[in-house]
């Protein structure tokens, strides 16, 4: 089954919905569901005090959203080790027992996926590689394929494939 999980990227460090978030911690993701622009991140800044019509009083959280938080998506997938893969992840896979290569992991309507290597290209086989054809965890791991979540684009720039260093943010 699918867990729906999401992680921002502050500009400083990354947040996670199911770890880092209120009232553990001082964010929260909150879809806008007035402009349906998708999740924002916000975090605490203080308690305020307000009274309702009735006269009594509460104290509630104030929230400031976190400008340019960039929010990416859980892709419902697992590396060989059992680490989550989400959206923005820099993976290293093999196949077929080849030369491990680095991607980056692109997620949208398509579910997750990657960009094959180079030599794929000039045999005439698509670049375009679902992820789950790699990240079997669980399931016959590392027969065929392995992946490996070595970082991502927002923490570790210096590992995104030279291919895809225009196209990733």
């Amino acid at each position: 089954m699918y867990v729906f999980k999401v992680r921002a990227w502050t500009g400083e460090k990354m947040i996670y919905s199911d770890k880092d978030t209120y009232p553990l911690n001082s964010y929260k993701f909150e879809f806008d569901w007035k402009k349906c622009t998708g999740l924002r991140l916000f975090t605490f800044q203080r308690r305020i005090q307000v009274t309702d019509e009735d006269g009594d009083t509460y104290t509630i959280p104030d929230w400031i959203e976190v400008e340019d938080a960039i929010i990416t998506q859980f892709t419902g997938l697992f590396d060989d080790t059992g680490k989550e893969i989400y959206e923005g992840d820099i993976v290293e896979v093999t196949e077929f027992k080849s030369y491990p290569y680095r991607a980056v992991v692109h997620f949208n309507y398509l579910g997750a996926w990657i960009k094959g290597p180079s030599l794929r290209k000039l045999l005439g086989i698509s670049e375009i590689q679902q992820l789950y054809e790699y990240c079997d965890y669980g399931f016959g791991k590392g027969i065929l394929s392995t992946c490996k979540v070595i970082g991502n684009i927002f923490e570790n720039p210096d590992l995104i494939p030279d291919e895809e260093k225009n196209t990733s943010k």
